[in-house]
């Protein structure tokens, strides 16, 4: 009985224990103190706490990230602009040098026939030569009978500056070392200083030069190549004049700066004659910028651009850089043209600062040669005693403007080692119209008879 009982129960058990299995099981309900309450929601918190943190650090990261992003956005913008203006700056500049190499290939071709012109003369030379050399040789040599020594002297005279046939002839009492003195204000004045005189019967009146004179045709010609030099044609008493060769007549120092600028044309020309290079005596094409910068330069600044850049300075009332750079620019060429004046220095100058024929004719003071306006320097020099330097520059410098649209340093080119400046080639196209040159309302003020011979326009 017991034996089947446990054996009945064996085999139900599996389907008891199946059904024991499914039945639910209830939730077990953890009970906390309320200290255990009081810490789980101090770590919810600070859960909490540390995820809005990372997400609020997310977030200032990738602001960030789009900062920098418009930063270089912007520097990028930037740079593209700088590059849009080198081109335009270098465009500029090959337009300017193109107009250069137009103007160098005018100049070969006129020394070309220069040279020609310069045969020419020679064949002649020559002639008398031979012919002088046939004559019975006892016969005593006149003065004006050439010599292989002297022929060459007669030819190179020609073509080279001095003064005229009278003033250095032996017989003439001004014939002295002394009458080149650079102090000598007659010097500077003289309208024959430094003008080319042509081939006259008169040459064989002028005494060899010993130390200058070319021995030879070849060494002639290789002077003529290295310094190009005015060719007067041999027209004898009716020859005109080139206008690059005529100086304006000029009365004594009427101001302050009248006196630098004489004494200073003065002795650069003093320089010429004793046989200096131009580039020594006028200095380079384009004057140095880096004295109105005040740049730190390695190699000293020519004199011509200090002079100038130390005037300028001492003009207080120029108070932008694109007026100073242009002033400095305009009187350069001016000036380089004074001392030099041969037809490349003239042609450098714009046309409306080229000398009038008043100027030429009408002695008055040097400062007025300065100003651009071709029809207000015509009227200073005919009534050049109404206008005192003094009285007229103060209002004339203030509302002096040349209308520059770009920031003032962009007149001026600065090398990349920081130590040398010239003048924009832009800026010097700018300047070169002078359209975009302009004096304010207080200049017409001041001078009402000048009205109509300038640009007036207010800052």
């Amino acid at each position: 009985m017991d034996h089947g009982r446990l054996h009945s129960q064996a085999q139900q058990s599996p389907a008891s224990l199946e059904v024991t299995d499914s039945t639910p099981k209830p939730k077990r309900v953890i009970k906390r103190t309320p200290a255990q309450l009081a810490k789980k929601r101090i770590q919810d918190r600070e859960a909490q706490r540390v995820s809005r943190e990372k997400i609020k650090n997310l977030i200032a990261e990738q602001e960030q990230q789009l900062q920098q992003l418009k930063a270089e956005n912007e520097l990028r913008g930037q740079r593209l602009q700088a590059a849009l203006k080198e081109k335009e700056i270098a465009q500029a500049e090959a337009y300017a040098l193109r107009q250069r190499l137009n103007a160098t290939e005018k100049k070969l071709q006129e020394l070309n026939s220069c040279l020609a012109s310069a045969a020419g003369i020679l064949n002649p030379a020559h002639q008398a030569l031979d012919y002088s050399i046939s004559t019975n040789h006892d016969q005593k040599r006149s003065p004006c009978s050439p010599s292989n020594n002297n022929a060459d002297a007669i030819l190179y005279h020609d073509f080279v500056p001095h003064a005229s046939s009278d003033s250095i002839s032996p017989q003439n009492p001004q014939y002295s070392s002394a009458s080149t003195s650079p102090s000598s204000t007659e010097y500077w004045q003289s309208s024959n200083a430094t003008t080319p005189i042509g081939y006259s019967s008169t040459s064989c009146l002028l005494p060899p030069i010993a130390s200058s004179v070319p021995r030879s045709m070849g060494q002639y010609l290789s002077k003529v190549l290295q310094e190009p030099v005015a060719l007067a044609s041999n027209t004898g008493n009716d020859r005109i004049p080139h206008p690059w060769s005529v100086h304006v007549k000029l009365v004594p120092p009427t101001c302050p700066l009248d006196d630098i600028m004489t004494s200073f044309v003065a002795s650069r020309r003093f320089i010429l004659a004793q046989g200096g290079s131009e580039l020594t005596a006028a200095g380079p094409a384009q004057p140095s910028m880096a004295g109105l910068l005040k740049l730190d330069t390695i190699a000293p600044i020519h004199a011509v651009s200090q002079v100038l850049t130390d005037v300028i300075a001492k003009i207080e009332s120029i108070n932008s850089l694109p007026e100073k750079v242009g002033s400095l620019w305009l009187t350069s060429q001016f000036l380089r043209w004074q001392i030099s004046p041969t037809r490349e220095n003239y042609e450098r100058l714009p046309e409306w600062v080229r000398p009038l024929p008043s100027q030429n004719t009408i002695p008055h003071p040097l400062w007025m040669d300065y100003i651009p306006w071709p029809q207000m320097r015509d009227e200073l020099v005919k009534d050049n005693l109404r206008y005192d330097q003094n009285e007229f520059f103060l209002p004339y410098v203030q509302q002096l403007s040349l209308n520059w649209p770009y920031k003032p340093m962009e007149c001026v080119a600065v090398f990349s080692t920081g130590r040398e400046a010239l003048i924009n080639p832009a800026f010097e196209l700018h300047i070169r119209n002078l359209e975009n040159w302009s004096l304010g309302s207080t200049f017409s003020a001041a001078y009402p008879s000048l009205f109509g011979t300038y640009r007036l326009k207010d800052p």
